[in-house]
């Protein structure tokens, strides 16, 4: 199995064969319709309200004759695009490739995620979220640690301007939420700055990610290592 992506990570270009042409400065590119083709010719027909998309019960495509056409055309120009790239860069090496299908075997195999750890993990958060919004609520009266009002409450105690942000409102960032634990501040202040910073890092999108991608039947995460993923470094990355 020949990967071009990978060929022009491991060249220091970018992976996407709409980017490395570009970086290469050559004359036959990824055709940009492609995309927009794409949408049109290979979801079947339906509606889309907001982030909802209803399909027809047919399930028909759409099978237009000139975009039909103009598709075939797109993808000769992919396969057309993807053989000049290779013929600009350096072949790779034995070990490289080796390199390749080593990430590959890893990818295919799985990942065992351990789900109910990651369950409890979110619910543990959920719980602590719920304890840092009860303990602000009794000190000052505002329901949720994460409110933009905590903020200016904060700015309403302290003697001097907090930064703002883009939105024109005083700013809680970490390195703002480290200045005032750092300086001799009222201790209420002290106090909700702690549990602002305390919920702000209880973050759990990873453990949700996880279980997200795990296979439901054996717990595996899939596909996901990219060799040569930084092409500067040549090191593998995690999509």
């Amino acid at each position: 199995f020949f990967c071009t992506a990978f060929q022009a990570r491991s060249n220091g270009l970018p992976g996407a064969l709409e980017d490395a042409p570009r970086a290469l400065g050559l004359p036959i590119r990824k055709d940009t319709r492609g995309k927009e083709l794409i949408r049109l010719l290979c979801v079947p027909e339906g509606t889309t309200e907001g982030d909802k998309r209803t399909y027809f019960d047919t399930g028909d495509f759409n099978k237009d004759p000139s975009l039909l056409a103009e598709m075939y055309e797109y993808c000769e120009r992919d396969v057309a695009t993807e053989r000049g790239l290779v013929d600009y860069m350096r072949p790779l090496t034995d070990l490289e490739w080796e390199e390749y299908r080593v990430n590959e075997a890893v990818n295919d195999r799985g990942i065992k995620v351990d789900v109910d750890l990651c369950r409890a993990a979110q619910q543990y958060a959920e719980d602590e979220a719920t304890a840092i919004n009860a303990a602000v609520r009794s000190l000052i009266g505002i329901d949720k640690a994460r409110s933009p009002k905590i903020a200016k409450w904060v700015q309403a105690n302290i003697d001097f301007e907090l930064p703002l942000t883009d939105t024109g409102n005083p700013s809680l960032d970490k390195a703002v939420m480290a200045d005032l634990l750092e300086a001799d501040r009222p201790l209420i202040v002290r106090e909700v700055v702690e549990y602002r910073q305390l919920i702000s890092s209880s973050s759990v999108a990873k453990f949700r990610t996880m279980l997200e991608r795990a296979d439901p039947e054996d717990h595996r995460v899939r596909g996901s290592f990219i060799a040569a993923g930084a092409p500067t470094s040549g090191r593998f990355s995690a999509r």
